[in-house]
């Protein structure tokens, strides 16, 4: 039982890095959308025994208006935890 986000910077895995299979796979745009959009789905999957994995197809580069990619990606990893 346990969650994957290898593009955030807590994660003890290199980005890339996986287990060999993942029951749930949960793929948004930008870092911190799958934890808002279905972070209590997750964490409830999590919870009855899936192993869930998060995918970020971008590190949350600059848009006006919004915070830094690092600023992000550390949203991103709280908001997984």
């Amino acid at each position: 039982m346990s969650t994957e986000n290898t593009s955030t910077p807590d994660s003890t895995d290199e980005p890339g890095d996986a287990p060999e299979s993942l029951d749930v796979i949960a793929v948004g745009a930008h870092p911190d959308d799958v934890e808002i959009g279905c972070g209590g789905t997750l964490a409830r999957l999590v919870q009855q025994g899936y192993d869930v994995g998060i995918v970020d197809l971008t590190d949350g580069e600059p848009t006006p208006g919004s915070p830094s990619p690092e600023v992000r990606l550390a949203e991103a990893a709280e908001a997984a935890r």
